[in-house]
């Protein structure tokens, strides 16, 4: 060995010991590399002895899953390696340098984590509507980064709608329509994604009626599943609380062919908050329809709506919103059945909401804190 090269090893050798009993404690305590950890393994790797592109895009890819979570492992592999910043100049190969803007955050900085490295490589939101629809698209469906940074321009395009100005309103209305028409004929998708569907939520809640009028007509004889849905039920709710006050036609035919359903839906674990989004921001038909669904037509179908875990919210709801018009039948026959109805605990949650919206002279509150007594629940005064 030369005397020249002798350094460099001896730097190596220590490199990898270093290394090596960091890799040790690491896998005894399972805890995630540091930076100073992975600018180490950078080091080692700049030092040449056979190391390769594909070697340091492995190293990066593996740290980045590793400490970021399982949601970024759901981004594309890297197509470049991060910059050695730390390693010796002679020890530098210029064949692996990465080809990355000089204004770029080092990743091995004590100052910048990975996110704040990911997030440069992330497009602002004011080049979100600079987009094709096809790439606004791409973006809110590539990860919770990206998302956002179209949720972000969807605020930002919305702001500039309501502004004074009508130069800087057209301009916002322009941004908005550009971005609404990247969900066109993607909405069913975007609505049971893990991350487009927080896009599509947010268009929802600031664009005009008239630009996502699409929304609800592409969800129309797809209602039941969408409420059933884990995800795509937020959309939903977000239809029924934006759109429907403000005379949405489509939304109007989605709410029909929900309400004809209300039974069913309001013993399902996710369908039951549209159900009360409905309640909250529907009209007072809508309201009668829904209560007129949970009975159902017989007495037995509401009680097994009363006794669920899920329905008895739903049936809450009604009794606290709607007026007494509307709800004087239920009332009636949860009344009826109130020594079966205070046998459940979600039965008796129901039996004390309907003592406590009717008077107290009221022979069905008296008979139904009279069961609620003899079962040892608590009598609303």
């Amino acid at each position: 060995m030369s005397v020249q090269s002798q350094p460099q090893s001896i730097a190596r050798h220590l490199l990898v010991s270093e290394i090596r009993a960091i890799s040790k404690m690491r896998l005894r305590d399972f805890k995630p590399m540091s930076e100073r950890e992975w600018a180490l393994c950078l080091a080692l790797y700049a030092s040449g002895q056979g190391a390769t592109e594909d070697e340091q895009l492995r190293v990066r890819n593996t740290f980045l899953e590793y400490n970021d979570g399982p949601s970024r492992s759901r981004r594309d592999r890297a197509k470049t390696a991060p910059p050695r910043v730390g390693a010796p100049a002679e020890l530098a190969d210029e064949r692996l340098r990465p080809p990355l803007a000089s204004s770029a955050p080092d990743l091995v900085s004590d100052k910048t984590s990975p996110s704040e490295w990911l997030s440069h490589h992330v497009p602002s939101e004011q080049q979100s509507t600079k987009e094709s629809s096809e790439d606004i698209w791409l973006r809110a469906c590539s990860s919770k980064e990206s998302s956002m940074t179209v949720q972000q321009a969807l605020r930002s395009a919305a702001a500039k709608h309501r502004a004074s100005s009508s130069t800087v309103r057209s301009e916002g209305l322009s941004e908005l329509k550009h971005i609404a028409s990247a969900f066109q004929g993607n909405v069913l998708k975007a609505a049971t994604h893990a991350c487009a569907n927080y896009a599509l939520q947010v268009l929802l809640e600031v664009a005009p009626v008239e630009l996502i009028e699409f929304v609800p007509s592409a969800c129309v004889n797809r209602g039941l599943d969408l409420c059933r849905h884990r995800i795509a039920c937020r959309v939903m709710i977000r239809i029924v609380r934006h759109l429907l006050p403000n005379g949405s036609q489509a939304a109007n035919q989605l709410v029909a062919e929900l309400v004809a359903h209300s039974s069913r839906l309001s013993k399902h674990e996710y369908a039951n908050y549209v159900m009360q989004a409905l309640l909250d921001h529907g009209s007072n038909e809508h309201r009668r329809e829904i209560v007129a669904g949970l009975s159902n037509g017989h007495g037995d179908e509401l009680l097994r709506v009363a006794l669920n875990r899920h329905g008895n919210c739903v049936i809450q709801r009604a009794l606290r919103l709607c007026s007494a018009g509307i709800t004087d039948g239920m009332v009636s026959e949860l009344s009826y059945a109130g020594s079966i109805l205070v046998q459940e605990p979600f039965g008796r949650y129901v039996a004390r909401t309907v003592c406590s919206v009717l008077p107290s002279r009221d022979h069905r509150r008296q008979s139904l804190e009279y069961f609620l007594t003899w079962s040892g629940g608590v009598a609303m005064c």
